[in-house]
């Protein structure tokens, strides 16, 4: 499901980390790439859900699990998945919803066309994985 510039999804996107410093022609076109995904507490996503896309999470909360492990709680504005697209690793990662919320989620493919046209999020994403441990 595509969400158009009218859906309150996307005035939801410039509060988004990722997406805070972007123009507003770059969060109609990320709009147009990303789809909103609603969940269930208790819903999980298979390592090969998480694999194939980037996640940023709009409303709930999520654990996220990697190689068996909890890696992080992620609420709204928080976001995984990327490092997997980016990288190719043969990391084990799937989350679990704590709560109900949605999530805007972006294939490899949807992924790198916005890294392409809003650098800021490139610059965002790439700190982000230089602050973790």
């Amino acid at each position: 499901m595509r969400f158009s510039v009218r859906d309150p999804y996307l005035s939801t996107l410039r509060e988004l980390g990722p997406f805070r410093h972007c123009s507003e022609a770059e969060l109609r076109h990320i709009g147009r790439l990303a789809s909103p995904v609603r969940f269930t507490a208790g819903s999980a996503l298979t390592d090969d859900e998480v694999a194939g896309c980037f996640f940023v999470v709009v409303e709930g909360h999520l654990a996220v699990v990697r190689d068996g492990h909890l890696h992080a709680v992620v609420g709204p504005g928080g976001h995984f998945g990327e490092e997997l697209l980016l990288e190719g690793s043969g990391t084990s990662v799937s989350a679990l919803a704590l709560s109900a919320g949605t999530m805007l989620v972006m294939a490899r493919r949807e992924l790198l066309a916005v890294l392409r046209t809003a650098p800021e999020v490139a610059i965002y994403l790439l700190g982000e994985a230089l602050a973790r441990p």
